[in-house]
């Protein structure tokens, strides 16, 4: 046997056998901040955790109260421990973009393995020297692969942490900061997340049917602040540094009276000064079974009894109200619209207190305040309306969120009542076929659970193995699911989902399993990440746009010289050597990649679908883009390279302007590439001001190894007259002005986006 008192944290998984008033902080296994009344007798089987009240568990606090049982389950066999158990049972995902990476580099290797090869065949068989032929392979396979892309994704990676960083965001996996733009679910707990994850006061309601917002009070001295004073004097709850500045009070106390004292205090009253004017005599502390608190005050000479609990026991208690100042019988048809009141306001979710007084002889006591109650002669003064309310800033963001196609999924272990109305007031479908409880979910198979996840968008009373089979559920349907939880109990589900999202204020075993920390809690700060996300990705598709587009065409520029010499029945000069094709992979990959790695962000990838996880990063359209401009530049310089030898001119001075040429085109087409959805002068295509100087280093590398002697002996090139640039510029020229055309038909035709289509 175990005896439990507040304070106590709970040592094993405990049946009870005993309790008295025991209220236990279970919000380490259900997330749930609320104390949670324990009591002892038999339940009906299949019941969740959150609502099992004869058990104690370990890992949770006993808050109040007192209790005796028998220890059930100790170690990995209790609730907590097997939670623990299941989190080493996960295995990592793999991100889309790691997924995808390793799909693109498998298919550039076998590419890049069959153009060395044919290259290396087509040499030897038409007669060139061996060891020039065997450099020339090796080196456009350099070429051919991006082998700059693993340091430009890292470095896109590293700077989209550091721009979700400054959005209060703190990504904790390099990867897993591209795995935000292809989130498509996000699973989100309501306490802490959408809402503010505290009790506050919301309304105030008079005998008279004034409704107030209880800040309306500031100035006045009338029944609204005469229902915060009697809330604030019947209640335990105290502010620690009561001096210091309003925005910063510290309460001590439960969830509800501490809202009742904040409320109190933000409405201009001086709660000490209040309590010390009507001191407490004696008082009747709330309990479950009571369900109301009593408190008896002396006031110049008098005795006032105040009263605050569930509204339909208390107002059973009054027999009078006050309104207008003054006293009056509280009537059939004023009690049963009171009631009517009540029970519309608790369909919405929200708590009710209701507030009542009664004067008391002088002398009494603890005796007569008990007794008291049995005249039913109280008289009922209003009823005090409390929520944990939504975080200013959600309903906006979830339509963002929305709008950029992501379904938003609320997960709480609240009723399902008050997670309907949450769901409502966010904006969420919240009809009965968008909701189930957990118990209803646990009389469901995974089969079933999947062919029904996508209409259900709400779940109540449901507890950390109902998260891991909702992510189970979507992510067989393909889905990317961020998850956000803060507890111990959600570990498990925060390493199962794509992407886990930890709450800064929550436990560190959540943030150690999770990919993702809110600094600020806040579900603004994940909708942002998912716009950094989203801004990586398009960031990684450009660089690897661009990579691969100045590659092939060096590939097509050394074969279509060699079908050439085949057909002429002679080998022909080499149009390109391979300190060239070298010095070409550095001059355009290294800086101007880097440069593109940090574009800044557009916002209109938030007006986008999300990327599916099995999109490859270059899709139809950017594959065409790519053989489009790496034909038309290796054809063009091809060409060019065979009219100059035509004419009969030196092979350095052809290799020059062939180098040269596709140096240049490399660097012009890289702002065309850009944007695809704008022209080559829309501002958007000219914002990065970091690529636009690297563009003019190219150019100035460049001109080094054309016009300086170590360049000329090292790379072999002649100096290039100023006649000759007519002919260098006009195939970057070309190159852009074709690229532009291509987009106007691919992308640009397209100016407004589509309407995405609802994800319900």
């Amino acid at each position: 046997m175990i005896h439990l008192s507040a304070g106590d944290q709970v040592p094993a998984d405990i049946r009870l056998a005993r309790a008295f008033e025991l209220n236990v902080n279970e919000a380490l296994l259900t997330g749930e901040s609320q104390p949670v009344v324990k009591k002892v007798g038999r339940l009906a089987p299949g019941l969740v955790l959150a609502e099992r009240r004869n058990m104690v568990y370990f890992g949770s606090l006993v808050t109040s109260g007192e209790g005796r049982g028998v220890v059930v389950a100790t170690g990995r066999a209790t609730e907590l421990g097997q939670l623990a158990s299941s989190l080493g049972q996960i295995a990592e995902v793999d991100t889309p973009l790691t997924e995808k990476l390793a799909r693109f580099g498998r298919g550039m290797g076998v590419v890049v393995v069959i153009l060395s090869v044919v290259v290396m065949m087509l040499g030897v068989g038409l007669g060139y020297d061996f060891k020039d032929i065997f450099t020339l392979a090796v080196a456009i396979a350099v070429s051919a692969v991006p082998e700059g892309l693993a340091v430009v994704v890292t470095a896109i990676l590293a700077l989209g942490m550091r721009r979700t960083l400054r959005r209060h965001a703190l990504v904790r996996r390099l990867v897993a900061a591209e795995t935000l733009g292809s989130t498509t679910i996000i699973c989100v707990d309501k306490t802490g997340t959408l809402t503010a994850g505290e009790m506050r006061v919301i309304k105030l309601i008079t005998p008279e049917g004034e409704t107030k917002s209880y800040l309306a009070t500031l100035a006045d001295g009338g029944a609204t602040q005469y229902l915060l004073k009697v809330g604030a004097l019947a209640s335990n709850a105290y502010i620690e540094n009561p001096k210091d500045s309003l925005s910063e009070p510290v309460v001590v106390g439960s969830p509800t009276e501490k809202a009742l004292v904040l409320a109190a205090r933000e409405a201009g009253i001086d709660v000490e000064a209040l309590r010390a004017e009507f001191p407490v005599v004696t008082e009747m502390p709330f309990s479950s079974e009571r369900k109301y608190m009593l408190t008896l005050h002396q006031a110049k000479g008098e005795r006032w009894a105040y009263l605050k609990g569930a509204p339909e026991l208390v107002l059973s208690y009054c027999s009078q109200v006050l309104k207008n100042g003054r006293s009056s019988r509280l009537t059939a048809v004023e009690h049963k619209k009171i009631m009517h009141l009540t029970i519309s306001l608790s369909r919405q979710g929200l708590r009710l207190l209701l507030l009542a007084m009664a004067k008391l002889p002088s002398t009494a006591g603890a005796a007569e305040l008990a007794s008291s109650l049995d005249k039913a002669d109280y008289t009922y003064l209003g009823l005090v309306v409390l929520q944990d309310p939504l975080r200013a800033e959600v309903i906006p963001m979830v339509k963002i969120a929305k709008r950029a196609g992501l379904r938003v999924v609320m997960i709480t272990g609240d009723h399902r009542l008050t997670a309907q109305a949450i769901a409502r007031e966010v904006g969420l479908p919240a009809a009965s076929a968008n909701v189930i409880d957990g118990h209803d979910l646990q009389q469901i198979d995974d089969d079933a659970l999947r062919q029904r996840v996508p209409k259900v968008t709400v779940y109540a009373r449901a507890v950390p193995s109902d998260k891991l089979r909702i992510i189970s559920a979507w992510q067989a349907r393909g889905e990317v699911v961020a998850m956000t939880g803060d507890g111990v109990n959600d570990a498990p589900a925060l390493k199962a989902a794509d992407i886990g999202v930890a709450l800064g204020s929550g436990s560190d075993v959540a943030k150690e399993a999770a990919d993702m920390v809110l600094l600020d809690d806040n579900f603004n700060s994940i909708v942002a990440a998912v716009e950094e996300g989203r801004t990586i990705y398009q960031n990684i598709r450009k660089v690897v746009l661009y990579l691969i587009s100045d590659s092939f065409s060096e590939v097509i520029l050394i074969c279509g010289a060699f079908i050439v010499s085949l057909a002429a029945g002679e080998p022909l000069a080499l149009p390109i050597l391979a300190t060239q094709i070298l010095w070409i992979n550095f001059v355009s990959d290294t800086f101007p990649a880097i440069a593109l790695a940090a574009d800044p962000p557009n916002a209109a990838v938030m007006r986008e679908p999300p990327i599916k996880r099995d999109e490859p990063i270059l899709d139809p359209p950017r594959r065409l883009l790519v053989a489009l401009v790496s034909f038309t530049k290796g054809f063009g310089t091809l060409a060019l390279f065979l009219f100059l030898v035509w004419l009969g001119r030196d092979i350095a001075y052809v290799r020059t302007i062939i180098f040269t040429v596709m140096a240049l085109s490399s660097l012009a087409v890289i702002f065309s590439l850009k944007h695809l959805h704008h022209p080559l002068f829309h501002r958007l295509t000219w914002n990065n001001t970091k690529l636009i100087l690297a563009v003019a280093f190219g150019i100035l590398l460049q001109l080094l190894v054309v016009y300086l002697p170590w360049g000329q002996e090292f790379f072999h090139t002649v100096p290039l007259l100023a006649s000759d640039w007519i002919i260098v510029l006009a195939l970057p020229v070309l190159s852009v002005a074709l690229l532009e055309v291509i987009k106007y038909f691919v992308w640009r035709r397209q100016k407004d986006l589509p309407a995405l289509p609802s994800p319900l």
